[in-house]
């Protein structure tokens, strides 16, 4: 979500509806930049808004990703990850760990006339830095 300085107007702009739950995942997102599911946003957001509910959480990123405010996606089993970046990117997903990192935008492939892409969707898979020098760390010393 590339929004430029407050969430309830950037939201208005987009055509949201700025309820208190919508800025709040809103805001979440754009504070928590690690492609959290619904659930993830849900457990977060819990403590501050009791009477929040987990269908409230999916019905707003699904309302935040068709305005173009955030980009929705699935990259493993556990679903819909969701991702305040809206410029293009890639993602880098750890098989260790499981976190996704945002990558440099990945160059277009040429295609034949006729052909318009709208959008694009290029996930990476396997082992993160820090998942490696934890190997590295476990091997004994000889």
């Amino acid at each position: 979500m590339n929004c430029p300085g407050d969430i309830k107007t950037f939201l208005m702009r987009a055509g949201v509806r700025p309820s208190v739950q919508r800025i709040a995942v809103a805001k979440y997102l754009v504070e928590n930049r690690c492609h959290p599911t619904v659930d993830d946003v849900y457990s977060a957001l819990l403590p501050d808004y009791p009477t929040l509910s987990r269908t409230t959480v999916y019905n707003t990123a699904r309302l935040l990703a068709d305005s173009g405010c955030i980009n929705a996606f699935a990259v493993d089993a556990e679903g819909m990850r969701l991702d305040a970046e809206t410029n293009p990117h890639s993602h880098f997903v750890c098989r260790k760990c499981g976190r996704i990192f945002d990558l440099p935008p990945t160059e277009l492939p040429a295609l034949p006339e006729g052909y318009n892409i709208d959008s694009m969707r290029v996930s990476f898979y396997g082992v993160c830095r820090e998942c490696n020098m934890k190997v590295i760390d476990s091997k004994p010393q000889q």
